[in-house]
């Protein structure tokens, strides 16, 4: 391998930052005018947090659950995102992580150029620039593609400071941008030690304090923030023992299979469940520790099965399909994006970087960090967009193989051939992986399909077209997630009475469920308030239990405390109507619809007949 000492030149990158711009801006785009609008699982959970997010640095009264540095990335861009478009949530963000995407190809291929010459740093850049897969995460509501940046960006500093005159810098911003992909998801904490053990043998026990300076001006915020806010000695998040249990319990297959009764959206580390299931008053850690636990007695009770299922996991990792931990994701986005249709999948950008350092030993580090990476998402479970933020550090490593692989061949060596053998040896039985007996559904389950069709027709005013499907789906697979949103296109439908039924279905095996007590409170409001002053009495005051309980699961929607104002007016109760509709008034975005009808509510309250008179 030649000594790569070359920087890649200026002009071939713009070339390249040319081709990964207009891949992703096509991308956004078609997606933007296929109406691909709607939020998702952590991405809905996200942006809620992220309404409120500049008001104070903590969460409030619980530790971080999801990322604890994401809201704080999408909270800019939710009134900007009104200014771009009212019909698609976040493009602005969208927007920003394409950009952000364009910026990762760039410095994949600068670091690949530095590591082992143009040709490489070419082969990475492109790789990088055109992998469909990459080009969809960078795009979606997601930690995905900001951490990849960061990932690229902390080994890349690293590298730079062999060559820098001031190399202490680079390496405690290399510490600082690793801490920054660990505040985005932890999974890359521990990344830290491929780089203490480069920088403690390029440069002594110097770089190592740098590195762990850099680190804790990135997490100590988070952490001190769930210590002295939440009460809570969490590092960065409280979900790591639920997303442990649910890759390794007796019975799990390595993939996201949540446990019976557990609701993303309102109770995304499962905490309500293992207070259920194990009777005992837990905070968020101890809820972690107790699923974590209850994983290792799994495993402890089968060792032999908890072997096989990491070893499965590992195969997952390298499977060509883009794994869903719930919807279709990549698939239905391919479907809408002929941007993301190049042939190239992620199986062989990972068998082609696992070989790099047979060719090169300068790989090293970056080849030790993709491996850790890998076996931290297998250590969990496996799912598409988790092995995506390491990526582009794979484009990296495969840049470098297929140089090596040039340059061996065209200068006789035998290296080069047995490589290119190993390559295509392995990538056979990486078809049987995907033919044989690992084949898998990338579009999810067909409920989950039928459930994100129909919330899309609902949102398009075509709800009658949503409860056919709705239907179809759950003779398949009843759940009650996609029998809310049939609840839900009934009611939208004009068709109440049914809606009220298949929303008490659901309430009555999960009644916590916040989306369908809202709904079936709002019917009893409305077309099923009753005909005379008893029934709409009692009607009023099951809706009011209702809306109760879905603030109690949702204390921050707005929406339901104004419809829980209507509901204590009907009753007469003005002063806690005057609290009540406040406190949604506070909490709700300028432009909300139904702001000009609270207002009419508390001037109700305010001008209540006197005591003892008839209202």
């Amino acid at each position: 391998m030649k000594a790569a000492t070359a920087q890649f030149p200026r002009s071939h990158g713009y070339v390249l930052l040319a081709i990964a711009l207009i891949l992703r801006l096509g991308h956004a785009l078609a997606l933007h005018s296929a109406g691909d609008s709607a939020l998702y699982l952590d991405a809905e959970v996200m942006a809620r947090t992220a309404e409120g997010v500049w008001s104070a640095l903590p969460p409030g009264d619980q530790p971080y659950l999801l990322s604890p540095l994401y809201p704080y990335l999408m909270a800019p861009f939710l009134g900007l995102d009104h200014l771009l478009s009212a019909d698609s949530p976040l493009l602005g963000l969208r927007l920003a992580q394409a950009l952000l995407g364009v910026l990762t190809a760039l410095l994949v291929a600068r670091l690949a150029t530095n590591l082992a010459g143009l040709r490489a740093g070419w082969i990475a850049g492109l790789l990088a620039a055109l992998h469909g897969p990459s080009i969809y995460y960078e795009g979606e509501i997601l930690v995905a593609g900001p951490q990849a940046l960061l990932l690229v960006s902390a080994f890349y500093l690293a590298q730079g400071a062999q060559a820098s005159t001031l190399p202490s810098r680079h390496w405690f911003a290399s510490g600082l941008t690793l801490g920054l992909a660990s505040a985005l998801r932890p999974i890359a904490l521990p990344l830290a030690l491929v780089l203490m053990v480069q920088g403690w043998r390029e440069a002594g026990a110097a770089s190592v304090k740098r590195i762990l300076a850099g680190l804790a001006i990135a997490i100590l915020p988070f952490s001190a923030s769930n210590l002295f806010t939440a009460g809570e000695p969490v590092l960065l998040t409280a979900g790591g023992g639920f997303n442990f249990w649910v890759g390794n319990h007796d019975g799990a297959s390595g993939l996201f299979e949540a446990p019976p009764g557990y609701d993303l959206a309102t109770d995304p580390v499962a905490r309500r469940l293992a207070l259920e299931q194990s009777g005992e008053d837990l905070d968020f850690s101890s809820a972690s520790a107790w699923w974590r636990d209850r994983a290792l007695g799994d495993m402890a009770n089968d060792p032999r099965e908890a072997m096989a299922r990491f070893a499965r996991k590992g195969l997952f990792l390298l499977h060509p399909v883009e794994i869903p931990q719930l919807g279709p994701g990549f698939a239905l986005a391919r479907d809408k994006s002929p941007w993301l249709r190049w042939p190239l999948d992620s199986r062989w950008l990972l068998l082609i970087a696992l070989c790099a350092p047979l060719l090169s030993r300068r790989s090293l580090p970056l080849w030790t960090g993709l491996c850790t990476y890998a076996a931290l998402v297998v250590l969990f479970f496996v799912v598409g967009r988790y092995r995506a933020p390491i990526l582009p550090v794979a484009a990296i490593l495969a840049g470098i193989t297929l140089d090596g692989i040039w340059s061996s061949l065209a200068a006789g060596q035998i290296r080069g051939r047995l490589v290119a053998g190993l390559l295509i040896v392995v990538g056979g039985f990486s078809l049987l992986i995907q033919e044989g007996g690992m084949k898998l559904n990338e579009r999810g389950g067909a409920d989950l399909q039928a459930r994100r069709a129909g919330l899309e027709l609902l949102e398009a005013g075509r709800g009658m077209e949503a409860v056919p499907l709705l239907n179809e789906a759950l003779t398949q697979n009843d759940t009650p997630g996609t029998r809310e949103v049939l609840g839900m296109a009934l009611a939208a439908t004009g068709q109440a009475t049914r809606a009220a039924q298949e929303l008490r279905r659901v309430l009555a095996i999960d009644s916590t469920r916040p989306a369908a007590a809202f709904h079936l409170a709002g019917l009893l409001l409305g077309p099923l308030a009753g005909s005379n002053d008893a029934q709409r009495l009692a009607t009023t005051r099951e809706a009011e239990t209702l809306y109760r309980s879905a603030l109690d699961a949702r204390p921050e929607w707005a929406e339901a405390h104004f419809h829980l104002g209507v509901t204590l007016l009907r009753q007469g109760r003005f002063d806690e109507v005057l609290i009540t509709v406040k406190r949604a008034l506070d909490l709700a975005a300028p432009e909300a619809p139904w702001r000009s009808e609270a207002m009419r509510v508390l001037d109700i309250a305010r001008t209540r007949p006197p005591a003892g008179e008839k209202h």
